[in-house]
């Protein structure tokens, strides 16, 4: 990430020299979502705000709806779930619904319901999302979907069947080489083994997955692996070793 990010800053420069704009707003949206997963929320929406602006001035629907679902994806991150929902339903205007754009609309939306409890509106809208990904050979978005409907299923304490998600998901993750979605699983997988009890799996897959994170610079769920490692110590009896965590 902190790789990408340099890359994706010289790309901001160089389109700016060349004053083309259309390559400045695909620039500034990667360089905004590198900085979301660097936990730079505040940068992230900065960049991701001057994007919009641009594919708005381009008359480009697509990169003005990618825009917004970006800015539907920090608003998520930052616990904002009803800013989030609204993105990701302005983001549906003049979008076919049958579009990639409209299923990465309806999986932002599916999450965002779901982290607000209503479980029974936005799973749905997961599953629609993670089918069409999987019918169109999207393997990325269908892994980040299958993230989410883990955590669903993790949230109602279906604890085999988010184990099961995020297995595929993990799958996919390694199969496309994205060691940052891989860890998540793993952190995933963990947080349900200790619900479970089992904490000697736990833990092995939660320290697998903070070094993983540490490697990749994602400070917030490093910070996340650590909290729960910090919960499985707590379980165990190791106290001095759970606050350090």
């Amino acid at each position: 990430l902190q790789e990408a990010g340099r890359a994706y800053a010289e790309a901001v420069s160089l389109a700016n020299t060349a004053h083309d704009r259309s390559a400045l707003a695909l620039a500034l949206l990667q360089h905004g979502q590198t900085q979301m997963g660097l936990a730079q929320y505040r940068d992230a929406r900065l960049l991701t705000e001057q994007a919009l602006e641009l594919y708005r001035q381009l008359n480009d629907a697509e990169g003005v709806a990618l825009a917004m679902l970006q800015l539907g994806g920090i608003e998520v991150r930052l616990g904002h779930y009803e800013a989030a929902a609204q993105y990701a339903q302005d983001s549906l205007e003049g979008v076919a619904l049958n579009s990639q754009i409209a299923a990465v609309a309806f999986g932002l939306l599916g999450w965002a319901r779901a982290l607000q409890g209503h479980y029974a509106e936005g799973v749905p809208l997961l599953e629609r999302a993670v089918d069409y990904m999987g019918n169109i050979g999207d393997v990325q978005r269908r892994a980040l979907l299958l993230r989410r409907r883990h955590w669903a299923e993790l949230a109602r304490g279906r604890y085999e069947s988010a184990i099961e998600l995020a297995s595929r998901a993990r799958d996919d993750f390694r199969s496309v080489g994205d060691a940052r979605g891989e860890a998540q699983m793993d952190l995933g997988i963990g947080q349900a083994r200790l619900a479970q009890g089992l904490y000697d799996e736990a833990l092995e897959l939660l320290k697998r997955a903070q070094e993983s994170l540490h490697r990749v610079g994602d400070t917030h769920l490093e910070a996340e692996a650590q909290w729960l490692l910090g919960r499985t110590h707590t379980e165990m009896g190791q106290y001095q070793t759970a606050e350090k965590l």
